[in-house]
């Protein structure tokens, strides 16, 4: 299935309202408000999506945190996954404190809300971007990326039926928008031309 249109209407349909809910700032949105070009000694606050090497990022935290819940300057926190509650591109990862033995959620996904907090936002926009390939050429990217495997054909399925909802309904809004538009216009033609015509000759 491949909805016919533009990634940027399916990308505000999809998740304008969400990001307006959640307070997220898009690059989009960094640009209009004059924070698109950073100066080059500018620190900003990590957003959106990252490619991270998971080594890496274990070996960060170990290095520079400890546990919150037992305190010890010993500890350490250590990044594990459960690979078996993982769906599709939104993993299950959580830190242990080699101390206590504490566990922290790591998150790498939001939800975009609806029944049982409705789909994982990463897995929505992989599917966005991956019409083209289809799920299977997205499998192939992510086995080449080393990414995990992306969401089943089913699933892939169940978020092009959604992208196609939102798609349409954007798209009646525009319309509506537009009919209305033109309604405006069309009663302050016909309300000048009436009022032209009532004026007396002699103040033409």
């Amino acid at each position: 299935m491949e909805v016919n249109v533009s990634a940027s209407k399916l990308q505000n349909s999809s998740f304008s309202m969400y990001e307006e809910q959640e307070g997220i700032l898009t690059r989009k949105k960094s640009i209009n408000v004059g924070l698109g070009v950073p100066s080059v000694n500018c620190d900003n606050i990590a957003s959106g999506y990252k490619i991270q090497d998971a080594t890496l990022l274990r070996d960060c935290i170990a290095s520079a945190a400890i546990c919150s819940f037992c305190r010890k300057s010993q500890s350490t926190l250590q990044l594990f996954q459960r690979d078996y509650q993982r769906e599709g591109l939104a993993e299950c990862l959580f830190l242990r404190c080699s101390n206590c033995h504490h566990e922290t959620e790591l998150k790498t996904s939001k939800r975009l809300g609806g029944v049982g907090g409705g789909a994982h936002e990463v897995n929505r926009r992989s599917v966005l971007a991956s019409q083209k390939l289809g799920q299977a050429g997205l499998a192939d990217f992510c086995a080449r990326m080393n990414f995990c495997p992306p969401v089943t054909k089913k699933s892939y399925n169940d978020h092009l039926i959604q992208i196609e909802k939102a798609a349409v309904e954007h798209a009646r809004t525009q319309m509506q928008d537009a009919a209305g538009r033109l309604s405006d216009l069309t009663k302050i033609n016909i309300l000048t031309a009436l009022k032209m015509k009532m004026e007396p000759k002699w103040l033409k």
